[in-house]
């Protein structure tokens, strides 16, 4: 199993998501992390400073310390109200019922007899069917938050992505990390996940594992698109990560919930008469390159892109900050 490694002559060795456990200067709002870089199936990390955006430091310490956080009230109930009328009429007009993940672990999470009945809604690319989620992807209090996140790196738009839980009995999901999805060489990938509903206990509310993080890319159980006639479902074996040992995470509509990509999580059943609806929008620090199925040199986990998938590296908008050319000279006096 890959892992994290480092070490500091004079500091404790620290594990983070993005840009490392926070070491206060005495400069108010300046905090001193690691930065985190990933080869050959491993993350190696160094020193780095930075001035927190948006998060305060007790934010960015739990965030450092769990790898997920909940911010409330990133938008104003205006929005929110414009986001769920927005979504109503693009889940009428494109929207697909689906039974969701498929696998032997729908009989573990759920009666026999629902384990063929709970249904979700997927939609990709919410930003190309209407401005309100254009300006919810490139919020500057959510982009201001991730790059606080990534270590007050550019911040990168990703992908998005509706799960729509449906009334009565939508699909849960088995503990997972999204790493095996979209695969990347550091941990600098960040998942923020924009609440249409409120989301409780009882409609399946995400849910993670504290800390795992740390623990960098998993081995998951990787299903086939030829055994389940749709694409490959990667999660962690049911009997040694029950979700029963998941921290549930509430959140009002209008709340944004964030994790790594590398932070365990799951959901339970929706199992009230209304929908739960959120919207997972993935970011990135743009000098974290994706793993291809080219690579060769990656020794860690199997992912999703290991038999196939793009050949070059997928781009996104900026949306905090600028992307630079390392090798540049302009970028190399600005770093300076």
């Amino acid at each position: 199993m890959a892992g994290i490694v480092g070490s500091h002559p004079t500091r404790p060795t620290v594990f983070l998501p993005g840009r490392g456990r926070s070491y206060r200067h005495e400069t108010m709002g300046h905090l001193e992390n690691w930065s985190v870089s990933g080869q050959h199936g491993r993350f190696v990390v160094e020193q780095v400073t930075q001035k927190l955006n948006v998060l305060t430091p007790e934010q960015f310490d739990f965030w450092n310390e769990n790898g997920y956080l909940r911010l409330k009230n990133v938008f104003t109930p205006q929005e929110a109200r414009w986001q769920s009328d927005e979504l109503d009429r693009i889940m009428q007009e494109w929207g697909q019922m689906g039974k969701g993940w498929r696998g032997p672990w729908r009989k573990v999470m759920m009666e026999l007899d629902e384990a063929d009945r709970s249904e979700a809604m997927f939609v990709s690319g919410l930003q190309n069917y209407s401005q309100a989620f254009t300006d919810a992807i490139t919020n500057p209090k959510l982009t201001g938050a991730l790059s606080d996140m990534l270590g007050g790196t550019a911040v990168q738009f990703h992908g998005s992505t509706l799960h729509a839980k449906a009334p009565n009995l939508g699909t849960p999901f088995p503990l997972h990390q999204d790493w095996p999805f979209y695969p990347h060489r550091g941990p600098g990938v960040i998942d923020a996940n924009l609440h249409i509903d409120t989301a409780t206990e009882e409609n399946g509310c995400l849910k993670f594992i504290p800390g795992s993080h740390k623990l960098g890319p998993l081995q998951h159980v990787l299903h086939t698109a030829e055994e389940f006639g749709d694409y490959e479902q990667a999660h962690l074996p049911v009997d040694e990560h029950p979700i029963e040992d998941a921290v549930s995470c509430p959140a009002d509509a209008g709340d944004v919930v964030f994790f790594s990509y590398l932070t365990i999580h799951g959901s339970a059943p929706n199992r009230t008469s209304g929908w739960r609806r959120l919207i997972r929008v993935s970011y990135r620090d743009p000098q974290n390159k994706a793993l291809l199925s080219t690579d060769t040199d990656w020794d860690g986990p199997t992912h999703q892109r290991s038999k196939g998938g793009p050949t070059e590296d997928p781009q996104g908008m900026i949306v905090w900050g600028e992307h630079r050319n390392p090798e540049s000279s302009t970028a190399q006096i600005a770093s300076r």
